[in-house]
């Protein structure tokens, strides 16, 4: 059996190292997406905290408005009127 030639094991390095890159590359693209993905469902989450509080905070100043007496104008000129 023949010995292989020096430029046909530098091509076979050439490739391996090509195919090993290349899987990293895969690794790390997959790692990116998946931070992207829990960085976007973290910063979901905080929106709908928020949104929440704000719906809850509307809801209790209309439940405030609702129980608000508000006094009429002649109270108010006759304080100024003496």
């Amino acid at each position: 059996m023949g010995s292989m030639p020096i430029e046909a094991w530098v091509a076979v390095g050439v490739i391996a190292a090509g195919a090993v890159l290349a899987m990293l590359h895969a690794l790390a693209s997959a790692v990116r997406l998946e931070t992207h993905i829990h960085d976007t469902k973290v910063q979901a989450a905080k929106l709908k905290r928020v949104y929440a509080e704000q719906v809850a905070a509307i809801e209790a100043a209309r439940e405030l408005n609702n129980g608000v007496e508000i006094v009429g104008q002649g109270s108010a000129s006759r304080s100024q009127a003496a």
